[in-house]
């Protein structure tokens, strides 16, 4: 009896331990993605980035890279195939969108 407690109780504090440590790396994730968006901004706002350069930063995104491909798909009248590639999107949104959707991003967080 004695030694089935102590399973179970030895259980109980690595179930808690994971918890615990995946609370750790959902922070750690969150921070990564909102230093990401602080240096995406700073790129925009620089105005001295490439197209290329913003898409690395934004395509471990994926929130991100699905909001400008919804945003390029949708606020496009007379483009008649779907955008489907992150650079495409970014060139079709502009700077100005890429801009306002991170902004909005970051207020939500």
């Amino acid at each position: 009896m004695t030694c089935e407690k102590e399973v179970h109780g030895n259980e109980h504090v690595n179930q808690q331990g994971k918890a615990m440590n995946a609370g750790t790396e959902r922070k750690r994730t969150q921070t990564a993605m909102d230093l990401r968006r602080q240096r995406l901004l700073e790129m925009v706002l620089a105005e001295t980035a490439s197209i290329d350069d913003l898409v690395n930063v934004i395509r471990d995104d994926h929130e991100l890279t699905r909001m400008l491909v919804h945003a390029a798909n949708t606020g496009l009248p007379g483009h008649r195939s779907p955008v489907q590639r992150l650079k495409e999107a970014v060139v079709l949104v502009g700077l100005r969108r890429v801009r306002s959707i991170v902004e909005g991003l970051q207020t939500t967080a």
